[in-house]
């Protein structure tokens, strides 16, 4: 059996943790709502893309993210390249 002092330090733990857990979530929270939405200037079917789009073997040559998205049933592939200054979409 744990002694008295066991049990204290235990509690004592357990409580600095929460607190730092809960506060922890709160300032996620706050960072998370205060962030304004990524701009779109070309919100091409489903990959919102920073440019309006060009040729797809470019920007795969060059990419800096590709990712791919549903708009409706068919599925795109979203690419922009070049320090996001080149993008691209091939869909079918």
């Amino acid at each position: 059996m744990a002694s008295t002092g066991t049990l204290i330090k235990k509690t004592l733990s357990r409580r600095m943790f929460a607190r730092i857990g809960v506060g922890g979530l709160a300032a996620a929270s706050a960072l998370v709502a205060s962030e304004a939405p990524a701009s779109a200037l070309c919100p091409y079917f489903c990959c919102n893309l920073a440019y309006c789009p060009g040729s797809y073997s470019y920007c795969v040559a060059h990419k800096n993210y590709i990712w791919g998205c549903y708009s409706g049933a068919q599925f795109c592939q979203c690419c922009e390249a070049n320090g996001n200054t080149y993008s691209a979409i091939k869909c079918g």
